[in-house]
């Protein structure tokens, strides 16, 4: 009976390798690249490339990969691009960015025998300031590491001008430290205008702080989805627009928000929580609109907690948007053109809305509090009063009256106890 049941294993690990090289079988030609492209390429499917060191698209300098086409990338190995690259396969036809231990694509290319690839196989590919490109029924995989540089985007726009390429709709990034358009931070140049366009296959990952200066603008696309860091920051001294729609919001929010666009930071399941990341500040001479907008689970820098919206003055505007799970949902320093209306402030630690400024009120009518009863407001220095608001907590000269029942709801309007 042993020796049946050590048969059957026998028959069914041959199969399984067999049926390795039956799923994609092993192409005519494997080219080997590296280095910088001398002049425009197009890579067919008629062969597998196998990259063994850094590889440069110059600029100026256009590659086009065909559909069907498997690309290997060794250890250590990152793919830049400074000129174009296009990545357009096909249905039938799928163009892969792979580790070279993929043997499952293509065979056993690079001759040891057989192996599987793992998150981190090789580095990623990185998109300059001057670059262009596009992907769509493009699989990139394995991505993530260079020299023990870990938790680098399978996409990666490591420049200012946050150049990246066209995402289609039938891009899958999986198993890679980053599944998502990686954003390491920095400044903005001075008076550009950026639009994060919305790519359903791949979120925004936000690594490292990032400033808006004055004159500078930054829009994020309706039903973006943006996710941040530890301990990273956005300083907006400029203009921050993050606009969704009623059927399509947008949201902000942590890297560990495995519920938005899958599980972006490579980790597996993970489960976000308050703090996950610090909070978006607004300077003095900045401007801002938030509308159809989730902004969750922000709230903290080391051991400083904030709220996820930290107003140090400006013209903001925050309607129709859902602030929740935050240290405190909004923080302000300056309230003198602030307006929050039509929006859902709820299940903040601290507090719903922290006015730090005395004698000046925070315009926050007509939002909903988490609860019937209105927000909780403990002190009545201001003539406003509702102790038994079993809502988020709010400070003095915070103008919650009247408060609605739900988002866009203004009927069964609860009245706190007005002072004399």
């Amino acid at each position: 009976m042993s020796i049946n049941k050590k048969m059957v294993a026998f028959f069914f690990v041959m199969l399984f390798v067999s049926l390795i090289f039956i799923v994609k079988p092993v192409k005519a030609d494997t080219i080997v690249k590296n280095g910088t492209l001398a002049s425009n390429e197009t890579w067919t499917s008629n062969n597998i490339y196998y990259i063994n060191g850094d590889f440069t698209i110059p600029f100026g300098i256009e590659l086009t990969i065909s559909p069907g086409t498997i690309i290997k990338i060794v250890d250590n190995v990152r793919i830049f691009v400074n000129g174009n690259l296009t990545s357009v396969g096909e249905t039938e036809k799928i163009i892969y960015f792979t580790s070279y231990k993929d043997d499952i694509l293509g065979g056993d290319t690079n001759g040891d025998g057989l192996t599987f690839p793992a998150i981190n196989d090789w580095g990623w590919i990185e998109f300059g300031p001057d670059s262009s490109g596009s992907f769509d029924y493009t699989t990139i995989r394995y991505s993530g590491n260079y020299n023990a540089t870990y938790r680098v985007g399978a996409i990666f726009a490591n420049n200012s001008n946050y150049k990246f390429p066209i995402v289609g709709d039938n891009v899958i990034l999986e198993n890679n430290a980053i599944n998502g358009i990686h954003l390491p931070g920095g400044t903005i140049p001075l008076s550009t205008s950026k639009t994060l366009p919305n790519y359903p296959a791949a979120p925004y990952y936000l690594s490292g702080d990032l400033t808006i200066p004055f004159g500078s603008n930054l829009t994020l696309e309706p039903g973006t989805f943006f996710k941040i860091s530890d301990n990273v920051r956005i300083f907006v001294n400029g203009s921050l627009n993050s606009i969704g729609e009623s059927s399509k919001r947008t949201y902000i929010s942590s890297y560990k928000d495995d519920t938005l666009g899958g599980d972006t930071n490579g980790d597996g399941l993970t489960s976000p929580s308050i703090n996950d990341w610090g909070w978006i500040e607004f300077g003095p001479d900045s401007s801002g609109t938030i509308n159809f907008t989730t902004l969750r689970y922000g709230g903290r820098i080391g051991a400083t907690y904030r709220g996820g919206l930290l107003i140090n003055g400006g013209s903001i505007t925050v309607t129709q948007t859902i602030i929740t799970k935050n240290n405190m949902g909004i923080e302000v320093n300056d309230a003198q053109a602030i307006s929050i209306h039509t929006s859902s402030i709820y299940s903040n630690l601290a507090f719903g809305i922290k006015n730090n400024q005395s004698g000046i009120w925070v315009d926050a009518t007509n939002n909903w509090w988490g609860h019937i009863s209105g927000p909780l407001d403990t002190s009545s220095a201001d003539g406003l009063y509702n102790p038994s608001g079993l809502g988020d907590k709010v400070t003095d000269y915070v103008d919650y009256y009247p408060w609605t029942t739900g988002i866009n709801y203004t009927d069964f309007i609860y009245l706190p106890i007005l002072l004399k």
